[in-house]
């Protein structure tokens, strides 16, 4: 093999069979091997040493310790830094935006888009400049739902002002228990002192059926603790009130069942049962009596 520069053969070589390019010391700095593979700072095709594989089948393996594998950069206008394409038809890219904004283009009929600071995930119309779109795009489908959703703010639902947003659910159980708001004691059973409550936003909703195990000269109003706390401010919408059944178990046939009203003061914490003002149907608790409600109070 002879290689001529300006005219003149300068370097003549014989019997060239290496097939990698050394770095002018004594290490391969690039290889072709056999099967037409590009390798260059390694000497094996595999993507578990540095080094980077341009494939004889048109694929590309780069890989890196530590390091970015791949840094793509366009230089001057917006447009597409990375195209992909299905038998020569693109069907999607992944582009620049103004400012640092990033696009993610499926190539129908939005992208999606990152906004220029990279808090907001935003849907994008497919345009040149594209622009973001409002009230156009669901999150799954009937047949194609996410599971759980993770949120430490909040949900608008049906508009964007203050009053739409939920900022709030739970639901679980309230052990309470009951003081009297005279003298004496009052024991409810261990098995039934629990209810059920569901919080949506401000709105708290109880269900329960408390029973007494055992009294001591009660005397008074029966008190029970809530899971929340009422509201605070306007009482025309921080108090509530109702009627609940009282299932008196000493009252004799035809009195077993009494209805007792329930109320709830604003800022207060206490679900209050008026026992003593029931239409001269006055239950006394006593062992084995109970109580059914299913009530809803405003809490902060």
């Amino acid at each position: 093999m002879a290689i001529t520069l300006n005219g003149t053969t300068g370097i003549t070589t014989t019997g060239l069979t290496s097939n990698g390019i050394d770095d002018n010391s004594t290490s391969t700095a690039m290889t072709l091997d056999s099967s037409g593979n590009l390798l260059v700072g390694k000497t094996s095709v595999d993507t578990t040493t540095d080094g980077l594989v341009m494939r004889e089948r048109g694929q590309v393996y780069a890989t890196s310790d530590g390091n970015t594998p791949v840094i793509l950069n366009r230089r001057t206008s917006n447009g597409d830094i990375a195209q992909f394409r299905k038998d020569n038809t693109t069907v999607g890219s992944i582009k620049s935006r103004g400012g640092n904004g990033l696009v993610i283009d499926s190539q129908n009929s939005y992208a999606l888009g990152l906004s220029y600071n990279g808090s907001v995930v935003t849907y994008l119309s497919n345009s040149l400049f594209y622009p973001a779109v409002d009230n156009s795009v669901d999150v799954g489908s009937s047949g194609n739902r996410f599971q759980d959703l993770y949120l430490s703010g909040g949900v608008y639902l049906g508009g964007t002002g203050s009053a739409n947003k939920l900022d709030d659910y739970e639901e679980g159980t309230h052990q309470t228990s009951v003081t009297m708001s005279g003298s004496g004691t009052v024991t409810l059973n261990t098995s039934y002192d629990r209810f059920s409550y569901t919080k949506v936003g401000r709105l708290v909703t109880i269900t329960g059926n408390p029973r007494i195990s055992s009294v001591s000269s009660p005397v008074g109003n029966l008190l029970l603790t809530l899971p929340f706390t009422a509201a605070s401010g306007q009482t025309d919408e921080c108090r509530a009130g109702g009627i609940m059944r009282y299932y008196d178990n000493s009252g004799g046939a035809g009195s077993y069942s009494k209805p007792v009203a329930w109320s709830i003061q604003e800022a207060s914490s206490t679900l209050i049962l008026d026992v003593i003002n029931t239409n001269g149907n006055n239950p006394t608790p006593a062992a084995s009596d109970e109580f059914y409600f299913s009530l809803s109070y405003i809490t902060t």
